[in-house]
């Protein structure tokens, strides 16, 4: 999305440009640049956001708060002065309660940044020189209700000496759709504010097989992850499908065995070897504190045939097609550095669950 907005040149101004452009801590799509040109001047604001525009965002709960990410970088070919960059609560629209949308997290403002009462933030960013970049990144809780997320992040800005009341203000509309955490996607983002412990995502954990089910759910995917490594948070994505035809791998046929439940699919930003949840060797996922949990729960009511446990084991594909996942007791991890902590049986339900460690992304099947 680019827009075009024609500002008046104050006379006798030396005019050069403000050019804001998006640092990209992850991949990202779904970007959006707003252009704003005078004579001489121009303000380019390249906005990136997770999730994706396309990707609807999930609705927190009083159980699981959700966020959604964006991050800007300011840079400049002549002097500015009396730079902030600032937000008012995030708007939503289509809800049926009051506004619970905040900002929590403002990172690389030069000033301590301030979280406004009403969910809004200001960041004095003061002087911008030439050649110099400065990357803001914002985090915002979003909403127990609604169907869209909106913030609009306002630069304001004096060229120059900065005469006080001429000043240049250029707004970058970013926006989600919302969803419920649904029975088989989770689409959200870490909390950067939170330091300790572990934040937890998951998928709908309420299993229903049964014809008289409203919403069947097979499965249901659950992601633990270490706060504090990742400065600026990472984004979670958990998702659940079937198995396409002939995915189940070769090597579980040879083993007189069938895959089992569905495909767990696993983005956690910063992943994989040399990302923030590695473990160096010879240290075991399961005593590194780096280590992603990942838990998946399979409803029984959805089991083709029996699971034999004393031959049941993971597989995982990081990329480059499925290998076997080795139970931590072992001492060994597959190729991205993951161990299988346990495969079992719920004796009442029937339901299988099984637990594995380490940094790696992708998707994960069982076979038993």
């Amino acid at each position: 999305m680019k827009k075009i907005l024609r500002l008046t040149a104050r006379a006798g101004s030396s005019r050069f440009g403000l050019a804001i452009i998006v640092v990209a801590l992850l991949a990202v799509a779904g970007g959006a640049t707003t252009l704003a040109s005078a004579a001489g001047t121009t303000i380019n604001i390249v906005a990136s956001q997770q999730p994706a525009a396309n990707v609807a965002a999930t609705l927190s709960t009083a159980a699981q708060p959700t966020y959604a990410f964006y991050s800007l970088t300011l840079s400049t070919k002549s002097s500015w002065t009396h730079v902030t960059l600032s937000d008012s609560q995030p708007v939503v629209t289509g809800s049926s309660s009051a506004n619970d949308a905040a900002v929590v997290f403002v990172g690389g403002c030069p000033s301590v940044p301030k979280l406004t009462p009403d969910g809004g933030f200001s960041c004095t960013i003061d002087k911008l020189s030439p050649g110099g970049s400065l990357t803001i990144s914002v985090v915002v809780r979003t909403p127990t209700s609604g169907a869209r997320l909106a913030v609009n992040p306002t630069v304001r800005g004096d060229e120059g000496s900065g005469t006080p009341g001429k000043t240049d203000v250029v707004s970058t509309p970013l926006s989600w759709n919302l969803t419920s955490d649904t029975t088989d996607a989770i689409n959200s983002y870490t909390n950067p504010a939170t330091t300790t412990g572990n934040a937890t995502f998951v998928t709908n954990k309420h299993l229903c097989g049964l014809a008289t089910c409203t919403t069947k759910n097979p499965q249901w995917t659950q992601a633990s992850v270490p706060n504090g490594l990742a400065p600026l948070g990472v984004v979670v994505s958990l998702t659940e499908r079937n198995f396409k035809n002939a995915e189940c791998p070769s090597f579980v046929k040879k083993a007189n065995l069938d895959c089992f439940g569905q495909v767990s699919s696993i983005t956690i930003g910063s992943q994989g070897a040399g990302g923030v949840f590695d473990c160096a060797p010879p240290s075991n996922p399961t005593t590194c504190p780096n280590s992603l949990t990942f838990t998946v729960e399979v409803s029984a009511d959805f089991l083709t045939s029996k699971v034999n446990l004393n031959k049941a084991f993971l597989f995982h594909d990081a990329g480059s097609g499925y290998e076997k996942v080795p139970f931590c007791s072992s001492n060994t991890t597959d190729s991205s550095g993951d161990c299988t902590i346990s495969i079992t049986q719920d004796t009442t339900t029937g339901d299988i669950i099984w637990t594995v460690k380490g940094p790696g992304n992708g998707n994960w099947g069982g076979a038993g």
